[in-house]
């Protein structure tokens, strides 16, 4: 009998590896033999309007115009893998609604970004399983479930297309090994934040309550523990996948010092700090005496930005400080709704400001356009960041060149890379709690125009190292060996 199932399980083995063999010969021959070399962004959600579209759009338009990709006797094709809402399904598949579709996002990409990419530039290749990667998809084991689901709609990907080159920009490492090893492609990707990190195995080990470490969990030590060994063996997954990718980018040194303890890529790794619109906002005038007594929040709604520790923020400075409060003061949330699940955030928003008593010194603003962004950046005095381990932090630093004083997460990216002094110059405050940051607001609404322009100025100075210039030079995928 024993020996019956070795045998049996030799069989299986061999067939499974015959079959990727098979696959990946048939996948090498599918490949288009046109003399175009073909370059594939995995991005399923570009449309979304935040800090990893605009890496993602800017890295488009900076491959378009940078000369080693343009070089003579070369033809270059720029496509793109992307999901499409549920209610869009049935335009997958139609050529017509397709290229629609197609124009409207580039549309978008116009009005939040300022950027333009021409639409005849582009090959958009639309994907109908985008529901595999939904969180509300895998309301447990989320972390394996997005991944898994993320082969899945990694194989729709190859199945429409088999590129030359392969760039993940959005972090679902789980494709890497389908186009590196099945498809032959060459692989890169840029990563903006580690699917797993030390920091989260960290807080399941010590119990620590968190958006993704629930309280039924870090109160229950058999659930904390049985967690934690479930967190170490995605981590080695997550290192396996990772090592096939033959170029990685990553957004910060946060990011960066993860990766390469997980992934094991050193020589194939490089920081590149993600474009931040400073062209644009850096015009607009400090005019410290002339702010606004306003605080801007920017950030899609989503659970691990935190806006509750925003409005708790508001509340603990209304408290300590109740002239505030009569003064009117605003806290201004902007951020991009991207579904219904968003949708009921902002209304919980909306309620815990309402128990909180402070509803009237609170305005939401969805889905503002970039000429409204900069309307708001002109005006607002101090900026709010309350993410913890934000892998980088593109809104602090557009906060900064702005002339808005920044206050953020006293961790990651801020904290190693972007609210540190320039030149011995203050750029901006970090905290923790909201007593931490209920102080700062005080301190930068107590001080005189002459102190806040001197912190303005240097923050804008700091922030010139984050340019889409510089970033458009150091993005390194149009360096792959292509012939």
């Amino acid at each position: 009998m024993i020996s019956l199932l070795l045998w049996l399980s030799l069989f299986i083995l061999l067939s499974v590896v015959i079959a990727l063999f098979g696959l990946r010969f048939w996948f090498s021959q599918r490949r288009s033999r046109d003399g175009i070399l073909t370059l594939a962004f995995f991005h399923p959600y570009c449309n979304d309007g935040g800090g990893g579209e605009r890496v993602l759009w800017e890295g488009i338009r900076s491959l378009l115009e940078e000369s080693e990709w343009r070089r003579e006797g070369k033809k270059r094709r720029i496509c793109l893998f992307t999901g499409v809402q549920d209610k869009d399904l049935d335009i997958v598949g139609d050529e017509t609604k397709e290229k629609l579709l197609a124009v409207d996002i580039l549309s978008k990409t116009k009005e939040r970004f300022n950027i333009e990419i021409p639409s005849n530039q582009i090959d958009f290749f639309f994907l109908k399983k985008r529901k595999w990667i939904e969180a509300s998809t895998w309301p447990r084991f989320t972390l394996l479930g997005q991944s898994l689901g993320s082969i899945v709609l990694g194989w729709e990907a190859l199945c429409l297309l088999n590129p030359d080159v392969f760039v993940d920009t959005m972090g679902y490492a789980f494709t890497l090994p389908i186009f590196s090893w099945i498809a032959k492609s060459r692989v890169g990707c840029y990563v903006h934040y580690p699917t797993i990190s030390s920091d989260m195995l960290k807080r399941v080990e010590n119990k620590v309550e968190a958006h993704n470490n629930n309280a039924s969990i870090s109160r229950n030590p058999i659930k904390s523990f049985l967690k934690l060994y479930y967190y170490r063996a995605f981590a080695w997954l997550y290192g396996i996948v990772g090592s096939f990718s033959d170029l990685v980018m990553t957004n910060s040194s946060w990011t960066m010092n993860h990766i390469s303890n997980l992934w094991k890529v050193n020589g194939r790794l490089y920081r590149l700090y993600p474009p931040c619109n400073t062209d644009k906002l850096e015009t607009i005038p400090l005019n410290s005496s002339k702010r606004e007594r306003i605080i801007l929040s920017i950030a899609q709604f989503r659970p691990e930005k935190n806006h509750s520790l925003q409005l708790q923020s508001l509340q603990t400075l209304f408290k300590q400080h109740p002239e505030y409060k009569k003064e009117g003061i605003k806290l201004v949330m902007i951020g991009s709704s991207r579904n219904k699940e968003d949708d009921q955030r902002i209304e919980k928003l909306r309620q815990e400001a309402q128990q909180l008593g402070i509803s009237e010194n609170v305005n939401f603003v969805i889905n503002a356009k970039f000429e409204e962004l900069v309307g708001w950046y002109s005006r607002a005095m101090i900026g709010l960041h309350t993410m913890t381990d934000e892998h980088f932090g593109i809104g602090v630093v557009e906060l900064m060149v702005a002339g808005v004083i920044p206050v953020a997460h006293n961790s990651a990216g801020p904290k190693l890379d972007i609210v540190i002094p320039f030149k011995g110059e203050k750029t901006g405050y970090l905290a923790q709690t909201a007593e931490e940051y209920a102080s700062s607001f005080h301190s930068i609404l107590v001080m005189d125009s002459s102190q806040r322009e001197a912190i303005q100025v240097a923050g804008r100075k700091s922030a010139s190292r984050f340019s889409d210039l510089l970033f458009g030079k150091k993005f390194y995928f149009h360096r792959f060996n292509y012939s």
